[in-house]
């Protein structure tokens, strides 16, 4: 799992750890130079998880998030 996001690290753990969701990789806004609607976060996140871009499902709430999923294809 990837949690991209422009929030910071803590706030992305906490709200993790309340929804139990089980993590394996986090990109948070302190791990890019560039957040949403930048493409930054789910390219790294992709790497990290060593997939292609092409092969990542995105799941977004806000419009800059949905743009920078689809900028990079």
């Amino acid at each position: 799992m990837v949690c991209g996001d422009s929030g910071t690290r803590y706030w992305l753990l906490s709200r993790l750890r309340l929804a139990t969701c089980p993590l394996a990789i986090l990109v948070s806004a302190g791990d890019v130079a560039k957040g949403k609607a930048r493409s930054q976060p789910y390219l790294l996140g992709a790497r990290l998880l060593g997939v292609n871009p092409s092969e990542c499902l995105v799941i977004e709430d806000a419009p800059a998030g949905i743009l920078a999923a689809t900028r990079e294809g």
